[in-house]
């Protein structure tokens, strides 16, 4: 791609020839976690003001991409959709999509209401599957947390009839209680939660009596020591504490 002040231009013929792999070869694990690769590095150099742009910007020589690119980098997200929920269950391509697909939404893709309905179901499966496996985990809470950025209602209304907020509870019940290294994967989970409209008051509710605010309690006292991953559990559990109801 060509470069500008503002960000790079993904040449068309290199997303047309990510989209035929995928198209084609979405089910071969061989071409579809490579592919995954490619499409979060170039989803990455597109402009990140795209994804909340109501329209496509036009000038490609600072990085925006056109309609028709628009439309490119959807058929590859539908694509990488297509082969995460074929395999689930596969620990590598599950990470590889899931960073692939937060980075489309993060960068690339303005997401319309199916399609995030879509992102959300996955995240679903993949967090039935690897309830406890760190790197699925902090990737597909990234995947969560870039769609439900969204400020469409229609999208945000996905996040909450999905049952994701209840998995990302669990996650992290899981984690604030496990030894090791888990502080990544605790970031990442604690903005799911964040990002999980726990202002509905009913959202709000069914997440406290799954635990989220014992658990976010304890995030704080084994990691005090890492000052944003409080910061950020706090008002987490400030939004719970205030929007609190009584079922």
């Amino acid at each position: 791609g060509g470069g500008g002040e503002g960000g790079w231009q993904v040449d068309a013929r290199i997303l047309d020839t990510l989209d035929a792999a995928l198209s084609n070869f979405w089910n071969h694990l061989s071409v579809a976690i490579p592919a995954c690769s490619i499409t979060a590095a170039l989803a990455r150099l597109v402009r990140p003001e795209i994804s909340s742009s109501p329209r496509p910007h036009l000038n490609s020589s600072r990085g925006d991409i056109s309609a028709r690119d628009c439309n490119r980098w959807s058929r590859v997200l539908r694509s990488l959709l297509r082969a995460l929920r074929a395999r689930p269950s596969d620990i590598a391509l599950a990470v590889s999509a899931c960073v692939a697909i937060a980075w489309l939404c993060e960068r690339a893709v303005k997401l319309e209401a199916a399609d995030a309905s879509e992102v959300m179901s996955s995240f679903v499966v993949v967090m039935r599957a690897h309830p406890r496996e760190s790197d699925v985990v902090e990737s597909a809470c990234f995947m969560f947390s870039a769609a439900a950025r969204s400020n469409d209602e229609k999208v945000r209304a996905n996040v909450t009839n999905s049952g994701a907020p209840l998995l990302i509870v669990m996650a992290l019940k899981h984690f604030s209680e496990a030894q090791g290294d888990v502080q990544p994967v605790l970031r990442r989970v604690v903005h799911a939660l964040r990002m999980a409209r726990i202002e509905d008051p009913g959202t709000a509710g069914a997440i406290r009596l799954a635990g989220a605010p014992e658990a976010l309690t304890r995030v704080m006292e084994r990691h005090r020591e890492n000052l944003m991953l409080v910061k950020n559990a706090r008002a987490a559990l400030s939004v719970l504490e205030e929007h609190q109801v009584d079922l």
